[in-house]
């Protein structure tokens, strides 16, 4: 799949990023009033690692902006 990527090999830590970002961008989705919490989630890649798309993401550190891959393979493309 096409896109702006990082890439975990722990699945915790990819879901920290993606709940990071959650709460800087839907704040109201972490008061109990409303269910959107994450703006992307983690899939698992064809390597057993976890990939997070983070194209729309505001909160990037410059060690992960440099770590971005355009590119992966989720495990879910293999089925097809």
């Amino acid at each position: 799949m096409i896109g702006s990527y990082l890439v975990f090999t722990n699945e915790a830590n990819a879901w920290a990023k993606a709940e990071e970002e959650g709460r800087l961008q839907c704040p109201l989705g972490w008061d109990g009033d409303n269910t959107t919490q994450y703006i992307t989630v983690p899939e698992q890649t064809d390597a057993g690692t976890f990939a997070l798309e983070v194209s729309d993401y505001t909160a990037l550190t410059s060690d992960e902006v440099a770590s971005v891959v355009n590119e992966v393979l989720f495990r879910w493309e293999l089925d097809d």
